[in-house]
């Protein structure tokens, strides 16, 4: 036997495998980026900072001196030109603009977490998220001026704030019947071709870009089907619609330029 893949709680017998094996052992976790280099309240269990002179790779420890981290604070980690963080299963909160501003690509939000805060990961690379069924709510910004191409949002969530996906790589999006509401410019600045949203899901203004395709499913109302996003207007209940060459409903009205749906995410950090 040249190699074996094993997990690190797996106990083994002496001679368990032949002498020279090569042996991985998986699920060991990452070791923790050192205490020192954050600032840490423990009568709340919340990372409040980071110092600019830690690595730009950071492994959250579960606990700090025996206390639990259960929280991340507001701005804890923006704009420290992180590139990558492990989220420990310990925090069920992560507050507003926490990792706002640095150059992560991806992330993987534990399933502990039920909140996410206003500009909590926005102005990074992202390119995935992972976000589990446990988040009930994503603030307003969260993910706003990435690069995502995917996204799924899991039916925990019952709303979306505003921006919340703006300026990303999404080209569809599916919201779960569990999402009530859906704020301004929501999935703006994407290239969306098609959305899949509930009836009675209520919309914001210019969620989605101007021409989407949007699906309205289910509802006792009569007015499921599909539509496209009106260019720039509001969508509302009884707006009139005429049908395009292709039999699909349009909207009119002009559609919002970039300078007055872009906010950049440093500028409206407070």
């Amino acid at each position: 036997m040249v190699t074996a893949s094993v997990h690190v709680d797996t106990q083994l017998d002496i001679a368990a495998f032949p002498p020279g094996t090569q042996i991985e052992y998986r699920g060991a976790e990452e070791p923790a980026t050192p205490a020192e280099y954050f600032t840490f309240n423990a009568s709340t269990g919340a990372i409040t900072g980071y110092s600019s002179s830690g690595p730009k790779d950071v492994v959250i420890p579960r606990s700090i001196n025996g206390v639990a981290v259960t929280s991340i604070g507001g701005s804890a980690f923006y704009g420290n030109q992180l590139t990558s963080v492990v989220i420990p299963d310990s925090v069920t909160s992560i507050g507003d603009w926490s990792f706002g501003v640095n150059r992560l690509t991806s992330v993987t939000i534990p399933d502990s977490v039920t909140s996410l805060g206003i500009g909590a990961f926005a102005d990074n690379g992202l390119t995935s998220v992972t976000i589990p069924d446990s988040v009930t709510s994503i603030g307003d910004d969260a993910f706003n001026s990435n690069q995502l191409t995917g996204v799924v949002i899991p039916d925990s969530v019952t709303d979306l704030g505003s921006s919340v996906f703006l300026a990303n790589q999404l080209t569809s999006v599916v919201i779960p019947d569990s999402v009530a509401s859906i704020g301004n410019n929501a999935f703006a600045l994407n290239p969306m071709v098609t959305a899949s949203v509930h009836v009675d899901t209520q919309l914001g203004s210019n969620v989605f870009p101007p021409g989407t395709v949007i699906e309205r499913r289910g509802g006792s109302s009569g007015r499921a089907g599909i539509g496209r996003e009106p260019e720039g207007a509001e969508e509302t209940e009884d707006a009139p619609t005429e049908e395009s060459a292709s039999g699909i409903a349009e909207g009119s009205g002009a559609a919002p330029t970039e300078e007055a749906v872009r906010e950049e995410p440093e500028e409206r950090h407070p």
